[in-house]
């Protein structure tokens, strides 16, 4: 049943009356994922213009509380259907493809660390005080801080990076 109700959701969505070829199907399904990672992009920009709008403003309003509840519903939506599914793990069947996933795998992780933590920082100790008309104030506590926060911030996307790599033994 819920098939039934998914295809037919789908027809009316995408506007197709019969149902459709493999290569037609894979396309639908491939146009409407990337529609999806544009609007989360956007729903995420506009959220954060929202947001600090509230700020300037010094008050909260319902269309950021939405727009971040869209956003997280999105988010555990995805990531919900593909554990679900097991579609994120990479298999590799030999020590050095495992190694060398595993180094890629720590770039990337280092880079996520280093984005996040001068994006925070940038956030946290320059844009909101200049927001909410607040001096700018550099402390070595908080630099100290976000340096920290960004180490641990890299090392659990490594550690959830290095869960989603399997190495396959014969």
């Amino acid at each position: 049943m819920k098939d039934s109700i998914e295809k037919k959701l789908l027809k009316r969505f995408v506007g197709y009356i019969d149902d459709r070829d493999e290569y037609q199907q894979k396309m639908i399904y491939k146009i409407l994922a990337n529609a999806n990672m544009m609007t989360f992009i956007l729903l995420m920009v506009c959220m954060m213009i929202s947001f600090i709008w509230d700020a300037w403003h010094q008050t909260v309003s319902l269309g950021t509380i939405f727009l971040f509840l869209i956003q997280q519903f999105n988010s555990y939506y995805v990531l919900a259907k593909t554990k679900k599914f097991d579609v994120v793990k990479t298999e590799v069947f030999d020590e050095d493809s495992y190694k060398k996933e595993l180094s890629k795998i720590k770039k990337g992780a280092i880079l996520s660390g280093i984005n996040w933590g001068i994006s925070m920082f940038a956030w946290m100790e320059f844009l909101f005080p200049l927001i909410l008309n607040d001096p700018i104030e550099l402390k070595w506590f908080n630099i100290c801080v976000w340096f920290i926060a960004s180490i641990l911030f890299g090392g659990s996307m490594y550690v959830v990076g290095k869960g989603k790599l399997k190495l396959i033994k014969e």
